[in-house]
Formats: C-alpha cells, sequence, structure tokens
C-alpha cells in the first residue's frame, strides 16, 4: 500500500471513530453499540468510498444504520463520502 494511501486510510479511519462511532454509542443502546456499531471497521477508502468491515452481518448495519453513519460521516466533509459495509477484508 501507498503512503499517500495509508494516510487516506488512517485518516478516514479517525474520521469514522470520532465522529461516527462516539455519536452513536450517544444515540443507541450500549448493548445495540456493542454488537452492531463497535465492531466495524474501515478497511479500505479510495475515491471517496469508505468501506467498512463487519463479520456478523453488514446487510443488517447497513439497512438499520447505514443512512446515520453516511450523515455523520458527511457533516461538514468537502467532498461527499459513500459508505459501504462488507464481511470480506480481501476483495
Amino acid at each position: 500500500m501507498s503512503q499517500k494511501k495509508n494516510q487516506k486510510l488512517e485518516s478516514a479511519s479517525i474520521r469514522f471513530n470520532t465522529k461516527v462511532k462516539t455519536a452513536l454509542k450517544e444515540e443507541i443502546n450500549i448493548r445495540s453499540w456493542e454488537v452492531w456499531i463497535e465492531p466495524l471497521e474501515v478497511i479500505d477508502f479510495e475515491n471517496n468510498v469508505l468501506t467498512l468491515f463487519h463479520d456478523f452481518d453488514p446487510i443488517w448495519v447497513s439497512k438499520h444504520y447505514g443512512a446515520r453513519i453516511h450523515k455523520l460521516l458527511n457533516a461538514g466533509a468537502k467532498e461527499e463520502i459513500t459508505v459501504e459495509i462488507t464481511n470480506k477484508k480481501e476483495g
């Protein structure tokens, strides 16, 4: 992975953890947060698409929290970021 891509990925991960996970921890009950949000891991950020990994049920997470994740992530962003949630860590 190139240094520039690695820096973008790290920056996206920090943004996700501070803006999204922190806000959702305050908004939803702790058990839901522990099962559905806390395990989310940033695995890629390319062409303004943030890819998150959830090993249990990414479709459920997308359906129930995807719109809120998108809104929190894009608050104050210069360019819109799209969110994808997957259960695969490699292509």
